[in-house]
C-alpha cells in the first residue's frame, strides 16, 4: 500500500544514490558555512540520511533534481558538470565541485533553488563560487573563470543571476578556514556555533549549545 512514508523513504533514497562518497578531503561547502554543523555532518551524520527530518529530503531532491535538469543542456553547451577539483593544501586537500565549468569561455556557474529571489547574492553562496575560482585558477595557473550565481525560484519559475569577479582576500579566508577545520577535526574537537539565520534550517539545533 502506498503511504507518506514510502515516498519521503524513495526521497532520502534519491538523494543517498546521488550523494558524494565520505572521503577524508575537506569539501568547500564544510567550510563556507558553519564550521560545527560540518563537524556535527561528519561524526554523527547518517550515511543514509536518517539524520535529515523528511521534508528536508524533499526539498534537497527538488534542488538537486534542478540541477540534473540542466546538467544535460550545459554540458551541450560547453560545460563540464560536477567534475571534482583538487587544492593541495600541505597535510589537507580541499575539494571543489562546481555545477558547471566552461574552460573556453573562462565561466563557472552556481545553480540554488531559492524561496526567496534576493537582491543580492547570498554571503555563503558568493565564498562557496568565490573558492571555486581560486581553485581553479591555481589549478591551471590562469586568471580566475567570471563566476554567476543562477538563482531560481521555486514557487514562480522566475530566474535572477548574478555575476562575481573573484577576490583574493575571501579566497584566503576560505583557505584558513579550511586550515582550522582541519584542526578540530584531528582532534575530534567541536568547533565553536557560528550563529546566524540558517540556524533555523540546521538538522543539528537541537544538539547545538551556543
Amino acid at each position: 500500500m502506498i503511504s507518506e512514508q514510502l515516498i519521503y523513504d524513495a526521497f532520502r533514497r534519491f538523494l543517498v544514490k546521488k550523494s558524494r562518497p565520505r572521503t577524508e578531503a575537506i569539501h568547500v561547502s564544510e567550510v563556507v558555512g558553519c564550521l560545527r554543523k560540518a563537524y556535527y555532518n561528519r561524526k554523527y551524520g547518517d550515511e543514509q540520511l536518517n539524520h535529515l527530518a523528511p521534508t528536508k529530503r524533499v526539498i534537497l531532491s527538488l534542488g538537486l533534481s534542478t540541477h540534473l535538469i540542466l546538467e544535460e543542456i550545459l554540458e551541450e553547451l560547453g560545460y563540464k558538470t560536477e567534475s571534482i577539483y583538487t587544492l593541495n593544501l600541505g597535510g589537507l586537500k580541499l575539494v571543489g565541485t562546481p555545477d558547471a565549468v566552461n574552460p573556453q569561455r573562462n565561466s563557472i556557474l552556481e545553480i540554488k533553488t531559492v524561496n526567496k529571489l534576493q537582491e543580492h547574492p547570498l554571503e555563503h553562496h558568493i565564498l562557496q563560487l568565490n573558492t571555486y575560482q581560486g581553485i581553479l585558477k591555481i589549478i591551471y595557473d590562469s586568471r580566475p573563470p567570471l563566476g554567476h550565481i543562477i538563482y531560481i525560484h521555486k514557487r514562480d519559475g522566475q530566474i535572477k543571476i548574478h555575476t562575481h569577479t573573484f577576490d583574493e582576500q575571501l579566497f584566503h579566508k576560505i583557505i584558513e578556514r579550511a586550515r582550522i577545520y582541519h584542526q578540530y577535526l584531528k582532534q575530534d574537537q567541536e568547533p565553536p556555533a557560528e550563529q546566524s539565520w540558517l540556524c533555523h534550517y540546521c538538522e543539528w539545533k537541537w544538539r547545538c549549545k551556543p
